[in-house]
Formats: C-alpha cells, structure tokens, sequence
C-alpha cells in the first residue's frame, strides 16, 4: 500500500487516481506536506473502513488531534489532515459530478457524506511535517486573494448542490410586501404639494391649489375650501 500525492485537485486527476487503489482503499496525500506513517496506520485505515463502512476516512496525527466530522459540516476547509481514505467503491460519485478545476475532492466528499459515513479514527496514525512555512496569517488570508477568486466560485457552487440534494437547500429568501412597498418610488405629485412631509407648501404650490378651489391646509397640504 501506498500514499498518492495528486498534482492539483481536478476531476481529471482524481479519476486518474482509481488505478492506485489496494484493497478497496485508496489513501491521498496532501502534496505540500510530508508524511511520515505509523507502523500499522494502512492496515488500520483498512480495517476501520471495512468495519464502519465508511467512504471516506481521516485520523488524528502525532500532535495534531482532530474534531468528529459530524452532518453539515460542510466547510471546503474542513480540518481532515493531510491524509484521507478513501473507499474505492465510493469513488464511483465521480462519475456523477461536473467537471472541477480545483474542487472535485471537495465534491467528492460530499457526495459521499450523503450516503456512507465520514469516519475520525481517534488515533496518531501517523506523523507530518507542513512544506509550506509561510506565517499563519498569510496562508489564513489565502481566499482573499485575487488570484483565489474563481476558487471560491468553484467552491460555492458545489455546496449549494450539495445542500439541494439532501434536502438542505433554503434559496434566497423573497423580498416581504412590507420591504416592496418601502422600496417602491414616493409619489411624486404628493410630494411636490408638500403633503405628508411635515413642512409647509412652497407659494407655487399653494397657488396652484388656490386655482384648483383648493386652500393651503396647516401642515401644507391641500384640503377642500369651505
């Protein structure tokens, strides 16, 4: 058994992936990072996968203790490791999904989640070193980057289909008759006679009522002459 370290996170080379599988399991690396495996950690991967079921499979590292994946969590950068399993049977969700530059394991997670379970094994299978030693807070700031806008588009349009399949799917949410009315124009010859705005009718105003048999009420407006 082996570690495979894709080049980028395409579906074209995630497909190109299947072929590495061994015993039904097929282990992915992260490429910027170096992995050093435990004694038993494939053995135990294995094992754990054929037990639960699962389609997809992470561990805590020497160090580095994780959190439970639990339904909903749907973050892309959600913290697995650098190294998931992945059930060969599973990886036939990839047939299903469109075509991604940069978020087809991303999709491929969620279209497992929706029907096998998303496994932590609670043990340090497994040590790493991170490759990329920039400051924490340059790598945190990482989506605000120009060169990372067609990322997060890629990324935003796989969890709402996600979201649409489960059932999960709320949609923007219609504007209420209150918000319509208080956003439709004022009517402007009301305004103009300065009715309904608390100040008093400018002398144009209050002539063209006097012409129309019409006074200047107390606050401006124009009301019916006695």
């Amino acid at each position: 058994m082996k570690i495979v370290y894709p080049g980028d996170a395409s579906s074209a080379t995630l497909r190109n992936l299947i072929g590495e599988a061994h015993g039904g399991v097929l282990f992915i690396g992260d490429s910027r990072v170096k992995i050093e495996p435990g004694l038993r950690m494939f053995e135990r991967m294995t094992e754990v996968m054929r037990d639960t079921g699962a389609g997809w499979l992470y561990s805590d590292s020497v160090g580095h203790p994780r959190i439970d994946y639990r339904p909903g969590s749907i973050r892309d950068n959600f913290d697995f490791g650098p190294l998931i399993a992945v059930s060969a049977v599973s990886v036939d969700a990839l047939a299903e999904q469109t075509e991604s530059r940069w978020g087809a394991l991303y999709d491929l997670r969620l279209r497992i989640s929706e029907t096998r379970p998303v496994v932590r094994i609670p043990e340090p299978l497994y040590s790493s070193l991170v490759v990329d030693s920039r400051p924490t807070g340059q790598k945190q700031f990482d989506y605000v980057d120009p060169k990372n806008r067609d990322y997060q588009i890629e990324m935003e349009r796989i969890a709402p289909e996600h979201l649409k399949r489960v059932g999960a799917w709320l949609g923007p949410r219609p504007a209420s008759a209150s918000a319509r009315r208080r956003a439709a124009p004022r009517d402007t010859a009301r305004s103009a006679s300065g009715r309904g705005t608390g100040q008093r009718a400018s002398p144009g105003a209050r002539r063209q009522c006097l012409r129309s048999a019409w006074r200047p009420g107390r606050r401006g407006a124009c009301s019916p002459a006695r």
